[in-house]
């Protein structure tokens, strides 16, 4: 316990203010007695359903990294919430492997929500290999390159997204967009075999398009307070061995260093 100095003009009796430091090796041990409450049965539209569906795989990947401290009764709901998720999701897919909010009822599969289904999905996969089809995330993964402009390698969006959150409450960006389904679709290749032709010689030429428009672009990020887009640009050329992933990376920091003396 360390004692607190008191405030210029405070009213507080003498020696009544303390405060508590409390030291943790885990950076997720003051949630681990509530770890619960990140666990719920996914539910609502296409979009809803994956925002909820995900924390579980997140927890599971948790519970999977301290196996001395598992709760099984956690890891079978989260299992359970897992295979109900996953289930419900293929009702808002679209024949041609796409998904969105409200399935064939909408004209067209959306690129941001099938994206996060192909990158959550393969997560998943780990934990309920059974439920999971690996040819259906192939399927998505083809109708994801069929809305990749073969001249600029960026990423078109024919479809709509109802709940930003789940595009980091950014506005649509084809470059944020494109960086993301690059992110999803070299995590998809790490974690199962894609039937996609010339999967990677393409993700090379949309890397080299990101590399681009961020040499382009990164000054006018930093002004207009782009910080997401930066942190995703910065992990995908991490994911992509680029160049460019040193200065993005110095970009964030220094953007920390500023808010910190604001």
């Amino acid at each position: 316990m360390m004692e607190a100095l008191p405030t210029e003009g405070s009213i507080v009796v003498d020696g009544s203010k303390s405060t508590y430091i409390a030291v943790t090796g885990d950076v997720m041990g003051p949630t681990i007695d509530n770890l619960d409450q990140l666990v719920r049965q996914p539910c609502g539209c296409g979009e809803q359903n994956m925002i909820t569906l995900v924390p579980n795989i997140f927890v599971r990947k948790y519970l999977e990294a301290v196996k001395d401290v598992v709760d099984q009764s956690l890891v079978d709901l989260t299992n359970k919430y897992m295979t109900s998720g996953y289930q419900r999701e293929q009702t808002y897919r679209h024949k041609d492997g796409s998904y969105s909010a409200f399935g064939e009822s909408d004209p067209s599969g959306s690129t941001w929500l099938t994206g996060f289904v192909v990158k959550s999905f393969t997560m998943a996969k780990k934990f309920i290999p059974v439920t999971v089809d690996e040819a259906g995330i192939s399927e998505s993964v083809d109708w994801l390159l069929t809305q990749l402009n073969a001249k600029t390698n960026i990423f078109n969006e024919p479809g709509t997204v109802i709940h930003t959150e789940m595009k980091g409450g950014t506005s649509s960006s084809k470059f944020t967009l494109t960086a993301v389904l690059y992110i999803s679709l070299k995590e998809a290749m790490a974690a199962m075999p894609l039937t996609a032709a010339n999967l990677d010689t393409k993700l090379a030429n949309v890397l080299t398009a990101l590399e681009t428009n961020y040499q382009q672009n990164k000054d006018a990020w930093v002004r207009e307070e782009k910080y997401f887009r930066l942190a995703i640009m910065a992990y995908a050329f991490a994911l992509g061995g680029s160049s460019q992933t040193s200065d993005v990376l110095q970009k964030l920091k220094d953007l920390s260093k500023q808010e910190s003396k604001s």
